[in-house]
């Protein structure tokens, strides 16, 4: 028989919380279940066993058949694992778009890993070591930009929370190379994961969109202060570690799932996020900065998980029928 091998798409924010999802397996059932990890962020963990390179990152024919060999070599069945949903659109059912979870994504997903019970909502801290070589003792870091237009927060944003409090603290910028640059600030974009992991652990806190590094930021224990969009339901990536500020008139609909953010139209100019203007953000910040600079740490988060398990390969050729939306992307 062969071993069962759980992967899921390829972003940062995606793997921390399958893995996530994998220690609450560990921790309920004593069993270490086997996970592709496209990063190496949990080699020689001691909750899961972890396997490089083998995930599907292409519908390419021939790609899945040379991919599907090796894995049958190896002795694995691969099984795709989502926390998102799909909806088929009328009049004609072949295209879908994808929806929200009820639950955390850390919830959902150990539910598709075929758990049930008590799950706790924190990301482990990753295995890679990483550097913060030059930085001084005492620093904030920030980023700006994102992928996807629903939860980008624009460079004027962060700028002006930067400008208010650059007397106050010294900014780190990290994120992606490709990100506008901020002024005033330490650059660290483009930096390994690891290294970003380590920056964020030795940092007072993180200012930052909803975006993968406030799931990197969770597994370090660092604070965040999240410009959070309207875009996803809070309740899908929320921790109780971070404080979160959103624009005040949102349209909603994609929170409430009536249109999903990340494949269809907006018609609202992405007011869900655009709308979380600096003077908002900076009053935001002040009314949480005793906390984001404290050693105060929230008690442990927690839901509960009704197993739900993925069956294969399913929901990774599901995305073939998803429609597709170029203006979803983010341009500086």
């Amino acid at each position: 028989s062969s071993d069962l091998l759980f992967f899921t798409w390829a972003g940062l924010g995606d793997n921390l919380c399958l893995f996530a999802a994998a220690r609450n397996y560990y921790r309920t059932y004593g069993t270490k279940l086997t996970v592709c990890d496209p990063i190496g962020l949990y080699s020689g963990a001691d909750f899961v066993e972890t396997v490089d390179g083998l995930g599907f990152n292409s519908f390419a024919d021939d790609q899945i058949k040379i991919t599907t060999a090796k894995l049958d070599r190896l002795g694995f069945t691969p099984v795709f694992i989502n926390s998102t949903g799909f909806s088929y659109l009328a009049p004609s059912y072949t295209k879908n778009i994808t929806t929200w979870p009820k639950s955390h994504m850390i919830t959902r997903l150990a539910e598709r890993l075929g758990m049930s019970g008590e799950v706790c909502i924190d990301v482990p801290p990753i295995t890679l070591q990483g550097s913060a070589d030059g930085l001084p003792e005492d620093y904030v870091c920030i980023m700006t930009g994102g992928l996807q237009n629903y939860k980008a927060v624009s460079a004027l944003v962060m700028q002006g929370l930067i400008d208010q409090f650059k007397n106050r603290f010294t900014f780190v910028q990290i994120g992606a190379k490709k990100d506008a640059r901020l002024r005033d600030v330490i650059d660290r974009t483009g930096v390994a994961i690891a290294d970003a992991a380590t920056i964020l652990k030795k940092a007072r806190f993180l200012i930052t969109g909803t975006s993968g590094l406030m799931h990197l930021a969770r597994s370090v224990a660092c604070k965040a202060f999240v410009l959070q969009t309207h875009g996803e339901p809070l309740s899908v990536a929320l921790y109780n570690l971070h404080r979160y500020v959103s624009a005040i008139d949102g349209c909603g609909l994609c929170s409430r799932g009536l249109r999903d953010p990340q494949h269809q139209l907006c018609f609202h100019g992405y007011k869900c996020i655009r709308n979380l203007n600096a003077e908002l953000a900076v009053e935001a910040l002040e009314e949480n900065l005793d906390y984001l600079l404290s050693d105060e740490l929230p008690e442990p988060q927690f839901e509960t998980a009704v197993a739900d398990p993925a069956k294969g390969l399913e929901d990774f050729f599901e995305q073939q029928n998803t429609i597709h939306n170029p203006s979803q992307y983010f341009r500086i």
